[in-house]
């Protein structure tokens, strides 16, 4: 740190010198500004990229979850179908109380299982959407990022 201290502007001077600065300046300042513009572009457009697989993601998992809730749900309806089915059965008979509570209990099982099913995948569905308005805010972002840059200098023939 204590060489950065004592800096002796002659190597600069002669650094400049070599490399003609007074002469090339602006060239060296646009092709940096260029290589700049070219990085900034190239993220810009990954970014985009990265987006779109976000989207693609995002829709192939809403479908996803649409279904396994629609099944779910379909599910649930046969099970509770199922045990009023059973238990008008058991209530004309009479005689097979046993049976009709283990049946009753293995379809309030069932209904329960399709229920947690159907409460994780709503979770799932909604930590994709935050995922995705996540994804959108970004390209919102980057889209914004691009239109306020400035366009790179152009360059003046010698």
């Amino acid at each position: 740190f204590g060489s950065l201290l004592n800096f002796d502007t002659s190597s600069f001077a002669d650094l400049s010198a070599s490399l003609n600065l007074d002469l090339y300046g602006g060239f060296y300042v646009a092709a940096a500004a260029t290589f700049v513009a070219v990085y900034q572009s190239r993220m810009a457009a990954k970014a985009d990229a990265q987006i779109v697989e976000i989207e693609k993601n995002y829709k192939v998992q809403l479908a996803d979850a649409r279904d396994a809730v629609l099944s779910a749900a379909a599910s649930a309806d046969i099970a509770a179908s199922g045990a009023a089915s059973a238990r008008r059965s058991v209530s004309r008979t009479g005689p097979a109380e046993m049976l009709e509570s283990s049946k009753i209990k293995e379809l309030s099982v069932d209904k329960e299982m399709v229920e947690r099913k159907v409460e994780g995948l709503t979770r799932s569905l909604e930590v994709t959407q935050t995922n995705l308005k996540f994804a959108e805010d970004i390209l919102k972002k980057t889209a914004q990022l691009k239109r306020s840059a400035p366009p790179p200098p152009a360059q003046k023939p010698v």
